[in-house]
């Protein structure tokens, strides 16, 4: 989806830091992944991976969670992403996150996947800012905190990512760490609308029919 571009768009920047051949070939391998030629970018991102190439073991666990080119194994994918992770590198240590949340490839553990967002949300990776913020919402693997919740959702809501974006909405609507205000809620609902988020559609819907917070319609 949409979200996996987003994430393997990012390592286009990432070229620079890494050695000029590796970069080359990794250039090569993720261009061969996004015409969906899998056979040949594991080829290509296999030695990458094995030789200490953070973007490729980053691709490669993609690869193994998504079952491309390889048959789907999520205990392959966790370590990939592991290798990645350890030396900092943000999607992978969110993704390493998000499988401990759900328990895949590694045993279950809310705690270790709020430390791994953590991590990589500090380091400004909207994703793991809004995984971090529904964490401290839910209460899941760290105490239930809506004060720093907001926090996290308006760090990723900054950086413009909609879900946080209508997460901050029901939060000011709902009065959950913040004072009630429905025109900030509206405003926050607003933008996750505009970018096609259809939770925020149906939230900034109801307000238009209750006229709160708005003009009714």
């Amino acid at each position: 989806g949409s979200m996996n571009q987003k994430i393997l768009m990012l390592f286009i920047s990432f070229f620079l830091s890494v050695g000029k051949v590796s970069a080359d070939s990794y250039k090569d391998g993720f261009a061969a992944y996004s015409h969906g030629d899998y056979p040949r970018a594991l080829k290509i991102l296999q030695p990458l991976a094995a030789s200490g190439n953070i973007y490729a073991q980053h691709s490669l666990g993609v690869m193994y969670e998504k079952g491309q080119g390889v048959k789907q194994n999520y205990e392959k994918a966790f370590n990939w992403y592991y290798f990645a992770a350890e030396q900092g590198l943000m999607p992978a240590q969110n993704n390493i996150g998000s499988m401990y949340s759900k328990g895949l490839g590694v045993k279950q553990s809310y705690i270790e996947a709020a430390k791994w967002y953590q991590l990589a949300a500090e380091h400004g990776l909207p994703i793991a800012q809004f995984n971090l913020a529904v964490a401290y919402e839910n209460g899941q693997g760290v105490e239930k905190n809506y004060v720093l919740a907001h926090k996290w959702h308006h760090l990723a809501a900054q950086q413009n990512w909609a879900d946080s974006q209508n997460n901050l909405g029901w939060m000011y609507e709902n009065g959950q760490g913040v004072t009630k205000d429905y025109g900030i809620a509206i405003q926050w609902y607003r933008l996750a609308a505009e970018q096609g988020n259809s939770t925020a559609q149906v939230n900034l819907g109801e307000k238009y029919d209750k006229g709160k917070g708005v003009l009714q319609s």
